[in-house]
């Protein structure tokens, strides 16, 4: 074992030796001297003498000086801090170094230190838990303050946003309003001029029906005090002037059904190829109305409207017709079809015009079923009969009558039943003689007469009676109609075969549309029962009541397909 220590300072380590010549060299020894001092100190240190640790004081004393000098930092190139200037020597005594025990090294001043003492070095500068919570806790705190801060604004921001879209709703509500209300005082207003231009008659106000319209003015009866709870304001969506507006409007577009069918199509080449009758009928139709348009004598015009209307009510009742025929035959076409007979500036009949405007409209919506209870379910029983509405075929045309005006219907168009009217939109009931809302009045009334009820028919001009109520309340059909006199809503009138037989304006079977009429006055006939008698004028600027000639409602070929159901036992 002492052999070994002796090999290792016999041999020191290379970078000691290297700076020791460095040393030596700027203290101006050579190397054999430095050897032999080296080889000194190691006798010195075996021998443990006083010598040797005078000799170390020495070299520690020019090491100094050295040092403050030259930059003698032999770890620099480590990145560790140089030695202290003044290095305190305390000599130790020296242990002889047993046989079988190892000598234990102590770390010097200077040396690199280990992981473990940096690890303590490093434990000791960092804070205590207490702090860290502390910490942890201060920055949750200023988080929450910020999130409830940017809520806080994010709200009010909201807040102001809600309250500006509520102020543009009420604006908008006002205008909505304002423009009710000045449309309401222009009705009056055409009303009260109107009333000045009365004829000196009065009888004149019961005239037959005529293109004009009949006089507007109020009757001289005494009216009734009206009820002071009724709201004027009528419905924006409801309220309908249709003086000025396009009695037979085309539709916008075609329908898809139509355009979508390829005229190079396999059923459209084998129905050029066959030529069914059907499609004869629809040429033969479209040929006389080209007649019409190049005739000249009045005679002959006159004799080609009566076979134009023979082509048009046949194929409202009797042809049977599917989308390809009518797409082959091009009917729905603006240029070619049924628009040709009632697009602005033709010259045909009125009548003529509303039957080709109702038949363009079914064949649109494809509804291309010709019966006359078409849509109907009927339910024959050993005491009524008792029909109703057939349930797939109001979703796929559903019509409503909670409507002002004609909507889709035309003047003279003809039902062989009530339920048939209420299919069509034209009624709103199966059984009952008015039909409306209570705020928004009378859509439409049915003129059947009966017994009790004393109305006066004179086509432009009614005298209609309310039914009767209870304890001085009038019923609620009868509320309709007194709301109808304060708003001056139009109101469909609908004629009833179970009128006189004495009553000209009488449809011969089924039900007629006679066109629009106003409320322009009551008088009440009873107050027990709440009995109100209402004078219904016809609207001006609409065409003559269908009741008599060619444009007579209902059409031979209407009156032939009633009779047959009925030899059928349908009614």
């Amino acid at each position: 074992m002492k052999s070994l220590e002796s090999q290792q300072i016999d041999k020191p380590s290379a970078w000691l030796q290297e700076k020791a010549q460095n040393a030596a060299k700027m203290s101006g020894v050579g190397p054999d001297t430095v050897a032999r001092i080296l080889q000194k100190t190691k006798a010195q240190t075996e021998a443990n003498s006083e010598e040797h640790q005078d000799n170390m004081r020495v070299l520690d004393e020019k090491m100094t000086e050295l040092r403050a000098k030259y930059d003698l930092n032999p770890f620099k190139d480590t990145g560790l801090p140089a030695a202290s200037d003044t290095v305190a020597v305390q000599p130790k005594a020296i242990i002889p170094i047993q046989k079988g025990i190892k000598r234990k090294v102590t770390i010097q001043a200077g040396k690199p230190e280990g992981p473990r003492a940096k690890k303590a070095k490093f434990q000791k500068t960092q804070p205590s838990k207490e702090g860290v919570f502390q910490r942890a806790k201060e920055d949750a705190e200023k988080r929450a303050e910020i999130q409830r801060r940017q809520l806080e604004n994010g709200d009010a921001e909201k807040q102001a946003k809600s309250q500006e879209a509520q102020q543009k709703k009420d604006d908008a509500h006002k205008r909505v309003v304002q423009n009710m209300q000045k449309r309401v005082e222009k009705v009056r207003d055409m009303r009260r001029q109107e009333e000045d231009l009365k004829d000196e008659s009065i009888s004149a106000a019961f005239a037959e029906s005529s293109t004009a319209g009949p006089s507007r003015g109020r009757a001289a009866t005494t009216t009734a005090n009206q009820p002071d709870d009724m709201d004027v304001t009528p419905s924006n969506s409801l309220f309908v002037l249709e003086d000025n507006m396009d009695k037979h409007p085309l539709r916008a577009r075609l329908p898809g059904w139509y355009t979508i069918i390829s005229m190079k199509s396999p059923i459209m080449e084998a129905i050029s190829k066959k030529r069914p009758p059907e499609l004869t009928s629809l040429e033969s139709l479209k040929v006389c109305v080209k007649q019409c348009e190049d005739a000249k004598s009045p005679v002959q015009l006159e004799k080609l409207y009566d076979v134009l209307r023979d082509h048009v009510h046949k194929a409202e009742i009797q042809l049977v017709v599917n989308r390809h025929l009518i797409r082959k035959a091009n009917m729905l076409s603006p240029d070619y079809g049924l628009p040709q007979i009632f697009k602005k500036g033709a010259d045909l009949p009125c009548d003529l015009k509303a039957d080709a405007w109702q038949l363009y409209n079914r064949w649109w919506k494809s509804d291309l079923n010709q019966e006359l209870l078409r849509g109907i379910v009927p339910n024959k029983t050993e005491n009524r009969t008792s029909d109703r509405l057939d349930d797939t075929y109001r979703k796929k045309f559903f019509t409503d009558a909670k409507h002002y005006g004609n909507g889709d219907l035309v003047l003279g168009q003809w039902w062989p039943t009530q339920l048939c009217a209420v299919r069509d939109g034209a009624h709103g009931s199966a059984q009952g003689g008015i039909y409306g809302e209570k705020e928004h009045g009378a859509y439409s009334i049915v003129l059947s007469g009966g017994s009790g009820y004393q109305d006066v028919d004179n086509g432009d001009v009614i005298d209609y009676s309310g039914t009767p109520g209870k304890n001085s309340t009038p019923t609620e059909n009868t509320v309709h109609l007194l709301k109808s006199s304060v708003l001056g809503n139009q109101v469909r009138v609908i004629r009833s075969a179970q009128l006189s037989k004495k009553n000209k304006y009488r449809p011969e079977l089924g039900l007629r549309y006679d066109g629009l009429y106003q409320a322009t006055s009551y008088t009440q006939t009873d107050q027990e029962t709440a009995m109100y008698k209402f004078r219904l004028e016809r609207c001006g600027g609409q065409d003559p009541i269908r009741f008599q000639g060619k444009a007579k409602r209902p059409t031979i070929y209407e009156i032939k397909e009633y009779e047959k159901l009925k030899d059928k036992g349908v009614w």
